[in-house]
């Protein structure tokens, strides 16, 4: 059976028309598909080999090996727990390949950064010949992110039991924005006046291996600000940028997400989200939010009716037997009334009081009276509502009156 090339994001298996480079290019387009990165070198002479060998079936074994690894099932389970993670946050997890050129990767090209001196073994690990061991990176012993997190950790407690003078705990975090990252931490771009390339990443001990960039070390560069990069270096502090507005333009500005000052006793355990989004320039100045706002509504608002309800204010034949209007203006007259809300004087704000009890389940409950006063809602006061619901509901409540027109007639 034919391979399936564009369902794993190859959309022209003979890009280069020559067999070694096409299968070089199609497995790495697969790598980048289901686990978000290229090839390692000793993944690369493997599979490469297996390919041309099996051909098609070859290329079905590599994703059938990909699919069953535990970067794929960590990486999948991180986007279905959120659709909206970062590629620096899969990064993060312990699983996550760590590229030969991290810091902490061990490699004989760990740490090294375009522009840096070349030594002989930098130089022969950067060719990527699949057929010398240092290209092949053999030399590197933490191989994902929970082994550089072991690393740092072991390095750490030696510090502790043997300091040495001018050295610092490593970063040693899994989790946070400033965790250990399985990318390229180390971030460089080209000075704008001399086109010299410069390291802007944080390269602090508590930091460097998150991959943070810093922006004070920005400046004068042409580094591009991405969604979803970690930096350092504004007057708000540590942040994860969540929006780039303006981009390329002198009115450029920065949504960012500020983090927590770090813990002053262990710096490398940074608790999560601190603020809202804040708007800061590219050099880390905090500025006005040019995004629109939505303006308030200051349309006409619908009158409130004051018309008369049925059976007016002094109607005592329509309220139930043995309770007089007197009751209710003598019982209203004498109790606090800024327990309903308003903290008027009128009856509307006992109607208020009436629709919060109907909604708190006050009195027996909803629609319990045989006058139906359970026909108030949430919303407004119903066309059904008049005094006599407001009594009966007084009734059921306080219990019955004896008409004699006080507040304790109605033993409240």
């Amino acid at each position: 059976m034919a391979f399936d090339f564009a369902r794993y994001g190859v959309s022209n298996p003979k890009t280069y028309g020559i067999e070694s480079l096409n299968t070089g290019h199609n497995a790495d387009l697969i790598y980048q598909n289901i686990i978000g990165r290229n090839m390692d070198p000793g993944g690369r002479g493997y599979w490469t080999d297996q390919i041309s060998t099996k051909g098609d079936q070859g290329y079905q074994d590599m994703v059938n090996s990909l699919l069953a690894s535990t970067e794929y099932k960590d990486r999948l389970a991180g986007v279905t727990a959120n659709p909206n993670i970062t590629e620096q946050e899969l990064d993060r997890l312990p699983s996550a390949h760590v590229s030969p050129y991290h810091t902490y990767s061990g490699s004989a090209v760990g740490g090294w950064t375009p522009g840096q001196p070349l030594t002989r073994a930098i130089a022969e690990a950067v060719t990527t010949n699949p057929t010398s061991p240092s290209a092949n990176y053999s030399d590197q012993t933490n191989r994902n992110v929970q082994d550089v997190v072991n690393s740092n950790t072991a390095f750490n407690s030696n510090l502790l039991i043997n300091p040495v003078e001018g050295v610092q705990p490593r970063n040693q975090t899994l989790g946070g924005l400033l965790g250990i990252t399985g990318g390229v931490d180390t971030k460089v771009a080209a000075d704008l006046t001399t086109g010299e390339l410069k390291r802007i990443h944080d390269d602090a001990p508590s930091i460097l291996g998150s991959g943070a960039i810093d922006l004070e070390k920005t400046t004068g560069t042409n580094n591009k600000s991405t969604v979803g990069d970690t930096i350092t270096g504004s007057e708000v502090g540590p942040a994860v940028i969540k929006e780039v507005i303006n981009e390329g333009t002198e009115d450029e500005v920065l949504v960012i997400q500020p983090l927590e000052t770090l813990d002053e006793e262990n710096q490398n355990a940074p608790r999560g989200a601190l603020e809202d989004e804040i708007v800061i320039t590219p050099a880390g100045e905090v500025t006005d939010d040019p995004r629109p706002r939505p303006e308030a509504d200051t349309g006409p608002r619908p009158e409130a009716d004051t018309g008369p309800r049925p059976g007016g204010s002094s109607d005592n034949s329509n309220l139930p037997a043995g309770l007089t209007m007197a009751d209710l203006n003598s019982w209203w007259s004498g109790i606090d009334k800024s327990q309903f809300g308003g903290g008027g004087n009128s009856m509307n704000d006992f109607m208020q009081f009436m629709m919060m009890m109907n909604m708190m389940g006050g009195g027996r409950g909803m629609g319990g009276s045989q006058y139906g006063y359970g026909g108030l809602n949430p919303g407004g006061v119903s066309q059904a509502f008049d005094y006599k619901d407001m009594a009966s509901w007084m009734q059921d409540t306080f219990g019955s009156g004896s008409g004699g027109g006080t507040t304790g007639s109605l033993n409240v």
